[in-house]
């Protein structure tokens, strides 16, 4: 029949009902019966796109974080490099002084 191919158990658990409404559902459906079910799919359905909003919102704000840090890298070093040349140029210049 139907009924041995529909996992129950996952369905209760996916949707928070009990088995015994989807097992209800599929040997006598109701209209009250239905009408839960489809309550339940629906609010699973608003937390699903509130979710993937939020995974959304998530990902650009990651974007955003990585390429503010890239950003910051090369300023960093773009000043150590021009540290070291400094360094280096005082050091000849020391060098030159002390000969």
């Amino acid at each position: 029949m139907a009924a041995a191919a529909v996992d129950v158990g996952f369905l209760a658990a996916s949707y928070a009902l009990p088995e015994s409404t989807f097992e209800t559902l599929l040997e006598s459906p109701t209209v009250e019966l239905v009408q839960s079910l489809l309550h339940q799919i629906e609010t699973k359905a608003r937390e699903h796109d509130e979710v993937k909003a939020a995974k959304l919102r998530a990902e650009v704000e990651l974007e955003n974080a990585v390429r503010s840090a890239d950003a910051r890298t090369r300023v960093l070093k773009t000043s150590v490099d021009k540290g070291l040349k400094d360094n280096e140029e005082l050091r000849r210049k020391l060098n030159e002084e002390g000969t």
